[in-house]
């Protein structure tokens, strides 16, 4: 036994309650993951204990390889111009990447804690960031929409996600918004700034018609 299991066995019997805790043991010179738990046995003298190894190495390894995978995609996305935020099913900001920060010129305080997506639509119209459509409260439900349509209904799980959206800007660029929801719940969010490309097609087509 290693010194894990001891610390959790001493607590378990100086504190008469149950402590668990995580072990790496080498059994039969393979490593193995086990879930230690150490319970006091009531009725069976101050000193008795009962333990529990449960094996779970490969629960620890399908975590530890969906962790990996999580953090290459993420490594990914940062490389990218699109700026990408990725929001829990409690509708919490989870992950953002670079362009995100970029885009929208949020710091990193606006950014730290558990953020709320409709909260970061607020503060955006605030700094003048966003369309301005004449019901705003309608306009952001619509945009929270993909959170709850469906939901109820037998199947939802397979429902599309949203249109793309065209975003005009007070500041005079345009957004190109996809929002998809996420395999692990919750919903992402890309942007792509346009605003070169609606430019050039315009001046093109303006072009076209002169000549």
């Amino acid at each position: 036994l290693d010194n894990t299991i001891k610390k959790l066995a001493a607590s378990a019997a100086s504190e008469r309650k149950p402590n668990e805790g995580r072990a790496i043991i080498n059994s039969r010179g393979e490593r193995r993951v086990y879930r230690i738990v150490e319970t006091p046995l009531h009725g069976s003298g101050d000193a008795s204990l009962g333990g529990v190894a449960i094996d779970v190495t490969e629960l620890d390894k399908s975590k530890t390889e969906l962790r990996q995978q999580i953090e290459a995609n993420q490594r990914t996305l940062d490389q990218i111009q699109t700026s990408v935020a990725i929001f829990g099913a409690s509708q919490n900001l989870i992950y953002h990447n670079r362009a995100f920060q970029k885009l929208w010129n949020l710091d990193d305080a606006e950014l730290s804690g558990r953020v709320y997506h409709g909260e970061i639509l607020d503060n955006l119209r605030l700094g003048g960031h966003l369309p301005e459509p004449a019901d705003y409260e309608a306009w952001k439900e619509h945009q929270l929409s993909l959170y709850t349509d469906g939901l109820s209904e037998p199947g939802s799980e397979r429902l599309g996600d949203a249109p793309d959206e065209i975003w005009h800007l007070p500041d005079g660029r345009t957004v190109k918004v996809a929002k998809l929801r996420h395999p692990l719940g919750g919903v992402m969010v890309a942007f792509e700034d346009i605003t070169e490309k609606v430019t050039l097609e315009a001046e093109f087509n303006t072009q076209i018609k002169v000549q």
